[in-house]
């Protein structure tokens, strides 16, 4: 009996011990979380005064419970002493045993009902302090971040781009003629403005962009890890949903138009480099007649030119996505292959016969120009030789990964002999839109040969330029276009390259042209890549 409650007690003790180990050690790290968050919102000066305030009052909390704490402590060992045989003491009585466990429980009840209450004051603490932080960040009128959460933002992705060549991409944004809309409408609908111009640039960007208020009727938007090429397209897209958003004002639908410059860190950059780079090209752009974007290309402000190429995700409106697929398909898997081609059937946008009558003449026009293929509508080999000139360039300077791959119809002379001219084109029509739809925006589709096509892939390394080429390859093989006389199979080989130390153009498109007559070479209907100026099997890669 005397060794059953000795254990009871012990139990009891070493429970107590663990909880109060329990909720100090929850306590400390607590109150640090709250002096970090404290410490943030400290950084905006007009919330300085209230998180003091608020630290008081933790610090208060802190001593009223660090004083109960010991009050515990000290009742613990009064009763311990008091269990404590000793010679001249001997065994402790039963009834002596059992009181103090009924003091030792209620003590240890009564401090934890003290930490509890502890705990709903810091959380109440925690709940303001964290508001304060925010609201120090938040622009009051627009909901989005402020000038300080800019500078911050802005700032550490410099360094990032610094330290780990992580490419950052400014946009700049100014709404146009915004003094002369506030003159006419009133200052109250230039709040409205402005808050439904941040609320459109939010719903453009992806999430991981910063839009901030910049300033009077300024935005900015900082693209992490994103390339000039890879901006350019966003920055269209919302330049263009601010152009056609309605901002509802006492009864009347406003409307206004945005100017964008934007720049792309560069080596050694500084936030104020690349601030004054967006600028000027943002000027640019004003200068130019507004409602238009314009890029630094770190010697000078151009004209934003998207590609000319048609795309399946522009036809259908859809969001920039990493890497396009068909509407209402998931992404593909690069290791297998697609589960769907596209022919020449596909179903297109719906427009109206203006639309579409303008949309025809834009595309005769450029061929006409030497933009686009007339037979398949991607991009021609001239402009394809341009880009490569520009991306190889873009690579070396900014020690970017670029690849390139050529795709060969298998034995195309052979099936025109057979099916004719009509049917050759409606091949070339088909594996040119599927080519178009299954990479990204910023891609180069071109026309390269009777039979080729060729693809640039910017931000791109080998492995996942070969891992695209080999879902591609696979996607075509797998299926068969219908004819007069039958299912026909259609098979390509694809060389696949990575720009190299020491590439030009010439040299990159040279070793692209190897790589696929070694796929032709040993059998066709596969994937080959060169590096270092030797072909291998993409097998090869893998193994490496």
């Amino acid at each position: 009996m005397d060794m059953t409650i000795l254990l009871t007690f012990g139990l009891v003790f070493a429970a107590a011990e663990l909880a109060l180990g329990t909720m100090i050690g929850w306590w400390i790290r607590g109150k640090r979380d709250i002096t970090q968050v404290a410490a943030q919102s400290q950084a905006a000066d007009e919330q300085t005064t209230r998180a003091r305030k608020a630290l008081d009052n933790l610090n208060r909390l802190a001593a009223s419970v660090a004083a109960n704490v010991g009050e515990h402590n000290t009742q613990v060992q009064a009763i311990s002493s008091e269990l404590t045989v000793t010679p001249d003491r001997g065994k402790p009585d039963e009834s002596l045993v059992l009181a103090n466990v009924a003091k030792l429980l209620e003590a240890n009840e009564r401090l934890q009902a003290e930490l509890r209450s502890a705990e709903n004051k810091l959380n109440e603490q925690a709940h303001e302090l964290e508001a304060r932080s925010a609201d120090a960040l938040t622009d009051a009128l627009t909901g989005r971040a402020n000038r300080r959460a800019f500078d911050n933002e802005i700032e550490r992705r410099i360094l990032e781009w610094n330290r780990k060549q992580t490419p950052v991409t400014l946009f700049m944004i100014d709404v146009d003629h915004f003094k002369k809309f506030n003159d006419t409408h009133g200052h109250q609908a230039g709040d409205e403005v402005l808050r439904g111009v941040g609320q459109s640039l939010f719903k453009s960007m992806r999430d991981m962009d910063l839009v901030a208020r910049y300033g009077g009727e300024e935005f900015a938007v900082v693209m992490p890890a994103t390339i000039m090429d890879q901006a350019k397209p966003a920055v269209e897209r919302a330049r263009v949903a601010v152009e056609k958003a309605l901002f509802d004002f006492e009864g009347k639908q406003l409307q206004v138009t945005i100017s964008g410059g934007i720049a792309q860190s560069q080596l050694g950059d500084a936030p104020a480099n690349l601030l004054k780079r967006a600028d000027e090209a943002l000027y640019a752009a004003k200068k130019a007649g507004r409602n238009r974007s314009f890029l630094h290309t770190g010697e000078q402000a151009l004209p934003l030119v998207l590609d000319a190429r048609p795309s399946l995700n522009q036809a259908a409106g859809a969001k920039e996505n990493p890497r396009a697929v068909l509407p209402g398909k998931q992404p593909a898997d690069p290791s297998k292959p697609s589960a769907t081609i596209p022919t020449a059937t596909l179903p297109t946008a719906k427009t109206s016969p203006k639309a579409d009558a303008a949309a025809e003449k834009e595309k005769t026009d450029k061929a006409s120009a030497g933009e686009t293929d007339p037979q398949t509508g991607v991009a021609s080999r001239a402009v394809f030789n341009l880009d490569m000139r520009r991306r190889v360039a873009e690579s070396k300077r900014y020690s970017s990964p670029l690849s390139s791959m050529l795709v060969t119809i298998d034995q195309f002379a052979k099936f025109v002999e057979i099916n004719g001219e009509a049917m050759a084109n409606l091949v070339l029509r088909t594996v040119a839109q599927f080519l178009s739809a299954a990479v990204r925006e910023m891609d180069t589709v071109a026309r390269f040969g009777e039979d080729s096509f060729a693809i640039l892939l910017p931000g791109t390394k080998l492995t996942g330029a070969a891992a695209i080429a080999e879902r591609l390859r696979q996607s075509i093989s797998l299926h068969a276009l219908k004819s007069a006389t039958g299912d026909l199979q259609l098979t390509v080989s694809v060389g696949v390259v990575e720009v190299e130390e020491g590439d030009e153009p010439e040299t990159l498109s040279q070793r692209t042209v190897a790589a696929t007559a070694l796929a032709i070479r040993l059998g066709c209907n596969r994937t080959c890549i060169n590096r270092a100026g030797e072909s291998l099997e993409l097998d090869a890669l893998a193994a490496n």
